[in-house]
């Protein structure tokens, strides 16, 4: 679950797609395209967080027409950031 994309929205979501090298998840309010958010959710089977900034890439309307589909690239990561990703997709992907 993302459970914060920026620091003005705290809304949690769902991810639709989830990979090392970014995320899709829907959510009620657009984004600006390029714009950098930061993104948090929770490691598979614990309590802790999973923080790092990522840049919007896509953003379309959903055929709802209430919500979007965000699609975010995971920027600014140091070595252990992303040696911690890629546990938390090795997780999920079991």
């Amino acid at each position: 679950m993302v459970n914060k994309v920026s620091t003005k929205a705290s809304d949690p979501t769902q991810a639709k797609n989830f990979s090392a090298s970014g995320i899709l998840f829907d959510y009620k309010d657009p984004f600006a395209i390029n714009s950098t958010v930061e993104i948090e959710f929770l490691k598979p089977n614990s309590f802790d967080f999973f923080r790092t900034k990522a840049r919007i890439v896509r953003v379309e309307i959903n055929p709802d027409n209430k919500t979007y589909d965000i699609g975010v690239e995971f920027v600014e990561m140091s070595e252990e950031e992303k040696s911690q990703l890629d546990y938390f997709i090795s997780q999920i992907s079991v």
